[in-house]
């Protein structure tokens, strides 16, 4: 009889176990992340062109740097930020969407203060996935011709979960810092986007991973130049034959009216 009873009990923790494991769903498992930062790369435009970015280049991975999706595929923007610098001339001034990840909003402000920059707060992360089309020119940021540095910020807070429907679900380590190494450029004498030594963002207590410039964490950078050349002047013979047109048009619209008087009048 007990023996009969142990089997019993045995079966039903058995079928228990199972009918557990089917009715949690996959996607109830999390996978860690991380952040990548690609600005990617600019050909040279002329002053009063426009200027196209977009942080769709940068991926959520795994820790183990595994491709997962792009940033801009995320169902969550909340959670992420993205911050565009733009530097010339020794200042540097920010295009912040979201605020991301712990402190990364506060330390991109501090930073910019302190080249004598601006931060425009551009809302949700959600309208920097398409893309942000910049003009330059007087009154821009890109307001006179040379060589521009566009660095990229892209962050998830730490420690939060985003659902993806059939799993696993995605969620962020406390990693969420890095440092700034070997980021500077100097254009003609002048040093922009020179944030070498600088931190943004905080670890949240995790002290055994070391910060990076841009590693697979909570927290990437990534930069590029663009050059702004003056607008063009058309050269002198091409100002002629633009003149020749027009005395051209001025006397066959003076000849025509010429000849409706003479048609009128007979």
């Amino acid at each position: 009889m007990f023996c009969q009873s142990l089997r019993i009990k045995t079966l039903v923790g058995f079928a228990l176990s199972i009918l557990m494991t089917v009715a949690i769903p996959s996607h109830a498992q999390s996978v860690g992340i991380d952040v990548t930062s690609d600005i990617g790369t600019f050909q040279p435009v002329a002053l009063g062109e426009d200027i196209t970015l977009s942080p769709c280049g940068s991926n959520v991975v795994k820790g183990n740097g595994q491709f997962i999706s792009s940033l801009c595929d995320t169902g969550s923007p909340d959670f992420f930020s993205i911050n565009y610098l733009i530097s010339f001339g020794g200042t540097t001034s920010a295009l912040s969407f979201g605020i991301g990840a712990s402190g990364v909003s506060a330390d991109v402000s501090s930073l910019v203060t302190a080249t004598g920059g601006t931060v425009q707060a551009m809302g949700n992360a959600a309208a920097s996935f398409n893309p942000l089309t910049i003009t330059t020119g007087a009154g821009s940021l890109f307001s006179t011709a040379g060589t521009y540095v566009i660095s990229l910020i892209t962050s998830v807070a730490n420690r939060v979960t985003i659902p993806v429907s059939g799993g696993p679900n995605q969620r962020s380590s406390r990693d969420g810092g890095l440092e700034f190494a070997n980021t500077g450029f100097t254009i003609n004498g002048a040093v922009v986007g020179n944030f070498d030594g600088l931190s943004v963002g905080t670890f949240g207590g995790n002290t055994n991973v070391s910060r990076t410039a841009n590693g697979r964490r909570n927290v990437a950078f990534s930069q590029a130049t663009i050059v702004v050349e003056t607008a063009s002047v058309p050269e002198p013979s091409s100002l002629l034959m633009l003149l020749m047109a027009l005395v051209f048009m001025v006397r066959y619209h003076q000849g025509k009216r010429k000849m409706a008087g003479r048609l009128r009048s007979s």
